[in-house]
């Protein structure tokens, strides 16, 4: 759990005159690691999601676990026992956990249950935001294609078909080459990129000589003071 710390002190000099202090140093980040003493177990713990109450959820090798506050519970969840690729909240407010064996299982403020969802063995999930942090769309990146959240379930649009090679995932940026944009990385087949301010535009291969060459595993869209840029990740690559 991450801390913001922010101090102001002031003095009052003899001619009333308020002057602050300087406090460069005074907002330092601080953290808590948590371990096997806290609640969890030693497996290997891959994933963190926050639910609709603003509970801390976290997903290991084989199982589930909710933060209280002081310490971490195991969740009782027998029907799913495999690596927790992902977790991800959804629009309706329900939070989602990706299963590496059993597929998805969503938490509807009373318990965890598997539900069904298309496209094969789930790789994770791909969420924008709007300002206030909630998530706006939300992808499902599947050894089968990509599948939007809607109210009624998964579903395979038609601006997710058309590109090459198995996705590992999915980023919208809004003004990278000239407006907004639907991206997809692949395992083998490079980055795909798709203009969504034409309804008949067809998916293009980013050509780049290096990028060309790396195989993808994450995608990137970030945003500082104005400056949108899309990052990629490589497992033998590095970034770019």
């Amino acid at each position: 759990m991450v801390w913001f710390s922010f101090v102001t002190t002031i003095v009052q000099a003899d001619e009333a005159v308020v002057q602050p202090l300087p406090v460069a140093d005074e907002g330092g980040l601080s953290f808590q690691t948590y371990t096997s003493d806290d609640g969890l177990n030693d497996e290997i713990w891959n994933s963190v999601g926050i639910d609709r109450e603003g509970q801390v959820w976290a997903g290991s090798a084989s199982r589930l676990a909710r933060f209280d506050g002081y310490g971490w519970q195991l969740e009782d969840f027998p029907q799913a026992r495999s690596l927790v690729r992902d977790m991800a909240l959804a629009p309706d407010g329900k939070l989602y956990a990706a299963f590496g064996s059993e597929g998805l299982a969503a938490r509807n403020g009373h318990g965890w249950k598997l539900v069904d969802h298309p496209g094969g063995a789930v790789r994770r999930f791909s969420s924008a935001y709007d300002g206030q942090g909630r998530p706006r769309q939300m992808w499902l990146v599947a050894r089968e294609g990509l599948f939007r959240w809607t109210p009624g379930g998964w579903l395979q649009p038609s601006e997710a078909r058309g590109y090459g090679g198995v996705p590992v995932d999915i980023e919208r940026s809004e003004r990278l080459q000239g407006g907004p944009r639907l991206w997809v990385g692949t395992e083998t087949d490079g980055l795909w990129f798709r203009d969504l301010q034409r309804s008949d535009a067809r998916w293009q291969r980013f050509r780049h000589p290096v990028i060309d060459l790396m195989p993808l595993s994450d995608l990137l869209r970030t945003e500082s003071e104005g400056r949108e840029e899309l990052w990629l990740v490589s497992y033998n690559g590095g970034l770019a």
